[in-house]
């Protein structure tokens, strides 16, 4: 009945569909759009649909079977135990009660319809409180609408094909992630790209159905919705272009949303902008007191400034909220170790890299803590660890050749000094270690460079200074050689 083509073009359509699932849970609706097309394009008859379910079934749940291997191989299914570990892997917040946020996608469906037909009052983040129940605020009269454009959808089936099938497809398409398969966030605005296109065919269908007759009215309202949509979506990248612009257009439309309070105070931050920086971290502290990341980034600022004991409460307090977090725990130790406090701040160090061993920088700054307790063998273990996970670091590779240096290993102390100027040559500290590797070699001259360049990017080093003198002081006078 079917040929080796046939056969090869499914089994190519399913490697792919796996492929794509892999990159994103949503392809996941392929398998029904398939159908959409199938049904809507090419054969809407019973007999010809009767005969493909004949080898549809079976192939069907074939693929389930392999998706269900796929899972247990990769993501650890236990088959003894696979309802449960299934119902673990069908969600991405295991706080949320399903049927909860059933009820709550019901008010984002009509939201999504209210996007697309008035794209006015569009947010970054909603940052959407989940309904308790199927009786909550608006739920029930949300409910009625989405039976409403589902009941659309079947009648238009023999009348208006086009119509049934950007309504199916929409729903098909929204189906992961506005139905039993619980995420953190209710909403979000990039949800309805894929969804888009069923609603594109229906509404173009459905203007020129009205207008069968006046087909320049059909094109002349559509253009003039062109415009307008491509006029607003000019304005929106408008505010996108801008970080700032477009955290505070969220803080302004979602005043209690406190992840947007400390996205603008983080791009702030990273301006530089620290006390416009700490203002919005008080107000999302404000909303949610117990915001780790927030304490910490407060904690950051209050060290750059050099407020030691505000920053040490706030990081701190971050440690105690979340201590399994790597990144907060190498921050505090960081505080620690600049107050002088070496064995707290390995501790801390210790931790971060227990939780995350490939994290350069705790590597480096535990190399760091344990050289400065005279631990060098230890402190050279992680400090190459850093290095080979982050090589192009310039601190990182000049703390190996520090360690090298204190070790008596000259030769690895400058290979390490030099990679370091390699990757930026403008490192003031690694000019001046080279340049007393050189003073250790007498090799006045080459020092003596080495400690000029020092001093031409960092005048006030008194280290570079003072080698600067030493070679002088050898030599008798500096001066290249001839």
């Amino acid at each position: 009945m079917f040929g080796f083509k046939v056969f090869a073009c499914f089994f190519l359509f399913v490697f792919l569909g796996v492929l794509a699932l892999l990159c994103k849970e949503n392809a996941a609706t392929l398998f029904g759009v398939t159908l959409l097309v199938e049904y809507f394009l090419f054969d809407r008859t019973w007999a010809g649909w009767r005969k493909k379910l004949i080898w549809l079934v079976p192939i069907t749940c074939i693929l389930v079977g392999l998706i269900l291997y796929f899972f247990a191989s990769i993501r650890g299914i236990r088959f003894e135990n696979l309802l449960e570990d299934v119902s673990i892997l069908t969600r991405e917040s295991r706080t949320i009660d399903r049927f909860s946020y059933l009820c709550t996608q019901f008010s984002v469906f009509v939201q999504y319809v209210r996007l697309l037909f008035f794209p006015v009052g569009q947010n970054l983040d909603y940052m959407m409180p989940f309904k308790r129940g199927f009786f909550d605020g608006y739920t029930p009269l949300a409910f009625l609408f989405v039976v409403f454009v589902l009941v659309l959808g079947f009648w238009n089936i023999r009348k208006r094909p086009a119509v049934s099938f950007g309504i199916f497809w929409f729903f098909v398409t929204l189906s992961i992630e506005s139905s039993i398969f619980p995420i953190s966030d209710a909403i979000f605005e990039h949800r309805l790209y894929l969804p888009m296109f069923g609603f594109a065919v229906a509404v173009v269908y459905s203007v020129f159905d009205l207008f069968q007759d006046r087909e320049k009215w059909a094109v002349a309202i559509l253009s003039v919705a062109f415009l307008a949509l491509s006029a607003g979506t000019y304005l929106r990248n408008q505010i996108w272009k801008d970080p700032v612009m477009l955290w505070a257009d969220v803080t302004s439309k979602s005043p209690h949303n406190h992840r947007a309070y400390y996205n603008l105070g983080n791009v702030l931050q990273r301006r530089g902008k620290l006390d416009e920086a700490l203002l919005q971290y008080e107000k999302a502290l404000q909303l949610r007191p117990n915001f780790a990341v927030a304490h910490d980034n407060m904690g950051l600022i209050f060290m750059a400034k050099g407020n030691i004991p505000e920053a040490v409460k706030h990081t701190g307090m971050a440690v105690r909220i979340r201590p399994g977090n790597a990144i907060i725990q190498n921050n505090y130790g960081q505080l620690l170790l600049r107050q002088g406090r070496i064995e707290e701040a390995a501790k801390h160090f210790y931790q971060a890299v227990r939780i995350k061993p490939r994290y350069a920088k705790a590597q480096n700054n535990l190399g760091i803590a344990l050289a400065q307790q005279k631990k060098l063998k230890e402190a050279k273990e992680h400090l190459l660890l850093a290095a080979r996970l982050d090589p192009n670091n310039p601190e990182i590779l000049n703390n190996v050749g520090q360690v090298f240096m204190l070790q008596g290993n000259s030769k690895e102390a400058v290979r390490y000094f030099e990679a370091t100027i390699q990757q930026n040559p403008n490192f003031a500290q690694a000019l001046t270690n080279l340049g007393f590797m050189r003073l250790k070699e007498n090799r006045m001259d080459e020092a003596a460079q080495y400690f000029h360049r020092a001093l031409a990017v960092a005048p006030d080093m008194g280290r570079a200074r003072q080698g600067l003198n030493l070679a002088i002081k050898a030599k008798g006078s500096w001066g290249p050689r001839r």
